[in-house]
């Protein structure tokens, strides 16, 4: 039998295409993967062949996507970006994304579905090392914010020629400021005495003119009941030879 030159066509795209194609019977078992399922992923098509999808996952823990998938499939609704763990015969989880349409034969009749899929193994991976990531980093701000508050230690960062600071919240606590109001150098200086305002002023135009740290003393606007000190320590962050910001920790 003599095939189309269509045929020819579709075989060419797949053998060059990151993603393979498959066909299931009425009975929703795999008759077909292209050549790229074995090329792109390493796993021999014949262990695939001759089983359905629900045969091939074993894994308990995926129970909840088997069950939505496959009442989609007794509805014979179409589907994309279906994303499935598989675990390979060395133990190694893969994930793979398909999209699949229902075919229908010329009295009508269900016979199986045809479309494609893709290994997305990595992509998860890098998904789940974000996630694990953006955790880690959720957890040392709490614990950073933690030991702020036990310590009464905050610390603040200034850009040299930006109008803003940027400040933790132990910084507000001891300012005596609502957290995350915006800030700026000169309403920095306000919560201390006039004095205090006065040094602070200087140590900063030295730290940026000579590039050095301070450490400083100084106190707090008097409240009605007592005096507040606080400890302030800064240090220049030089950039090319120039003073490009001020990183700095204070505490009463």
């Amino acid at each position: 039998m003599t095939r189309a030159k269509g045929s020819y066509l579709v075989d060419d795209y797949l053998e060059v295409a990151d993603f393979w194609a498959w066909e299931t019977d009425e009975n929703l078992v795999l008759t077909y993967l292209s050549n790229g399922f074995s090329k792109l992923t390493g796993l021999p098509a014949r262990d695939f062949i001759g089983r359905s999808r629900s045969q091939i996952a074993t894994r308990d823990l995926d129970a909840d996507i088997w069950t939505e998938h496959r009442r989609t499939l007794e509805e014979r609704r179409p589907f994309r970006r279906f994303r499935y763990p598989l675990e390979a015969s060395d133990g190694s989880v893969r994930w793979f994304e398909s999209n699949g349409i229902p075919h229908h034969g010329p009295d009508g009749r269900f016979v199986g579905y045809r479309g494609v899929a893709r290994d997305i193994t990595e992509q998860m991976r890098d998904r789940a090392l974000l996630a694990a990531t953006g955790r880690e980093a959720k957890l040392q701000q709490t614990l950073l914010a933690h030991i702020e508050r036990v310590s009464r230690i905050g610390a603040w960062r200034w850009a040299v020629g930006d109008g803003h600071i940027s400040m933790s919240d132990e910084i507000y606590r001891i300012l005596g400021a609502p957290i995350g109001a915006p800030m700026t150098p000169e309403m920095s200086k306000r919560p201390f005495a006039p004095k205090s305002r006065a040094v602070f002023q200087a140590a900063i135009a030295e730290a940026i003119r000579h590039q050095q740290p301070f450490d400083l003393i100084l106190e707090l606007d008097a409240s009605a009941s007592a005096h507040r000190w606080a400890r302030v320590i800064g240090e220049p962050e030089v950039v090319d030879g120039r003073t490009a910001r001020r990183s700095a920790h204070s505490r009463t």
